[in-house]
């Protein structure tokens, strides 16, 4: 019999994923202004490009750190971290990257090492505003200290579903937040035992959010599993490092919308594309097009 309550299915995930490589970083470790983990930015920048960075060291001295988070933070909000992880950052000369993505073969050691040094790390109630200090979300996962995917946690056994996850991120996270403009998280996750649902664009309550589910005999939900949660697909499979640096390497696409007259609006959206490792999920039911309204 598994135990459903909410602490457990916290920490069911939380254990799942250190199991896997993740680190644990408390809440206090994040940066609510610049959306980043400032030391995880510097631990990665530092043991896979140190070169680079003793070089942005030497213009900046003792102003290098703030600066470097400074820019990084501006272009997340202008960009998005997807462009981050893919194209990385310049400033001033300087070339860092953020993520290293599978080498196509394993014959050059260092593009393998490089590879390895991706640091995956989860905050568990994250506090993230700075305007109202108390507020926290259920779970946070972040690549080299920039964030990847949020996620709010219920328990049917305690009178809640995914129903209130999803309410909950559509009255009461405010779109206005920095991490929750649009671009800076890849995606977020309303959760319970049985089902998932996710979206790519918070916009309070016209936020879309659409099943992120294997299908059930042929119809929506999930298959029950006596072993463990029915949703564990979402973080024994889709939030495997792996998974995840092939998803945001490949499969992730930013695209710019455009107007009944086929005109660019200047509007981005972000689209999931069905993932070939992941055999039971059907597409149209876990990836899918979210688009910013």
């Amino acid at each position: 019999m598994v135990d459903t309550s909410e602490k457990n299915f916290e920490t069911t995930i939380e254990q799942s994923l250190l199991q896997s490589g993740y680190t644990s970083r408390n809440p206090s470790d994040y940066d609510r202004a610049l959306c980043l983990i400032p030391q995880d930015v510097f631990n990665f920048i530092q043991a896979t490009q140190p070169q680079e960075w003793q070089k942005f060291v030497t213009q900046y001295g003792e102003d290098a750190k703030p600066k470097l988070l400074k820019r990084l933070a501006e272009v997340i909000k202008k960009r998005g971290t997807l462009e981050v992880f893919r194209k990385g950052l310049k400033v001033n000369g300087c070339r860092f990257q953020l993520a290293y993505f599978r080498p196509v073969t394993g014959l050059n050691a260092e593009t393998q090492q490089l590879y390895q040094a991706n640091f995956f790390s989860i905050i568990r109630q994250l506090r993230y505003s700075e305007r109202t200090p108390d507020k926290s979300l259920d779970l946070a996962l972040f690549l080299n200290g920039v964030p990847l995917f949020t996620a709010e946690l219920k328990n049917p056994f305690k009178g809640q579903s995914v129903e209130h996850a999803i309410k909950q991120y559509r009255t009461t996270r405010d779109a206005r937040e920095p991490l929750f403009t649009f671009g800076v998280c890849l995606s977020h996750f309303a959760v319970d035992p049985d089902l998932v649902y996710m979206t790519t664009h918070l916009q309070n309550g016209k936020t879309r959010f659409l099943p992120f589910n294997q299908g059930r005999s042929g119809g929506a939900g999930n298959p029950p599993s006596a072993l463990s949660f029915s949703t564990a697909y979402l973080w024994e499979q889709v939030w495997q490092k792996d998974s995840v640096l092939d998803l945001i390497q490949n499969f992730i696409t930013s695209v710019e919308e455009e107007d009944d007259q086929g005109r660019k609006t200047g509007k981005k959206s972000l689209i999931f594309r069905e993932h070939p490792n992941f055999a039971k999920i059907k597409k149209g039911k876990l990836f899918a097009s979210l688009n910013r309204e």
